[in-house]
């Protein structure tokens, strides 16, 4: 989804539902019957999303002070530019 898209979709939801809705991101959480957890947002940020073996989409987000992570943050290519991110942390 580009931003353009996500933009079109929130205005159509307001007109219909009203502005004071919460708004809320949704990943698998990654158990065997694949509940879809819901995570509240903290913050819209743009970044260089980095690979990881640990989800589904391959990405992740770039976090240099994570040092369990299986590669470089220094060193990774991002992926296909810089993403929004409207992130739970």
């Amino acid at each position: 989804m580009e931003l353009r898209d996500l933009i079109d979709d929130l205005e159509q939801l307001a007109a219909i539902h009203g502005e004071k809705i919460e708004v809320m991101s949704s990943a698998d959480y990654g158990d065997h019957t694949h509940t879809e957890e819901l995570n509240f947002i903290r913050s819209i940020e743009v970044a260089a999303p980095v690979k990881t073996a640990y989800s589904h989409s391959g990405l992740a987000f770039p976090d240099e002070e994570d040092n369990d992570r299986e590669f470089d943050y220094e060193t990774q290519e991002p992926e296909e530019g810089q993403i929004v991110v409207l992130r739970y942390t």
